[in-house]
């Protein structure tokens, strides 16, 4: 009688192959978490106030926005803005150079409990000499 023994490393392979599986999956679905599930977009108008560069393409640009009505808070609850002025962090996607102090802008904003900075502008544009607003 014989004793079926597989071939030399075969078993192995098997071993390193589920393990390495395992690792990637779990990878994968530890990744896709927090930021999603934290993180809110915003649509809002409002007034560039000023413009502070710091270094390396980032900053903060001061703007008096409109109200938010559907602002979060950080347990989730529908909390709503006011209009008031306040700095949001810009990055390298953001050429402040395109925009006019004073003028009317329209941005979309992240707000993110997880990350630091926990609000910054994703994207914004001048509109038009004369828009209307409601501040």
């Amino acid at each position: 009688m014989s004793i079926f023994r597989p071939p030399e490393g075969l078993t192995r392979r098997v071993v390193c192959g589920l393990l390495l599986s395992t690792l990637l999956l779990g990878c994968s679905s530890s990744s896709s978490g927090s930021a999603s599930t934290t993180a809110t977009t915003y649509t809002v108008k409002g007034r560039l106030e000023s413009i502070q560069p710091t270094a390396n393409g980032y900053g903060f640009l001061n703007i008096k926005h409109e109200a938010v009505t559907d602002f979060r808070d950080e347990k989730g609850a529908v909390v709503g803005m006011e209009v008031m002025t306040m700095p949001f962090a810009y990055g390298p996607g953001i050429d402040p150079a395109t925009l006019t102090v004073g003028g009317a802008v329209k941005m979309v904003f992240v707000m993110d409990y997880a990350a630091e900075p926990k609000l910054f502008i994703r994207s914004i544009e001048g509109l038009a000499k004369g828009t209307s607003l409601a501040l």
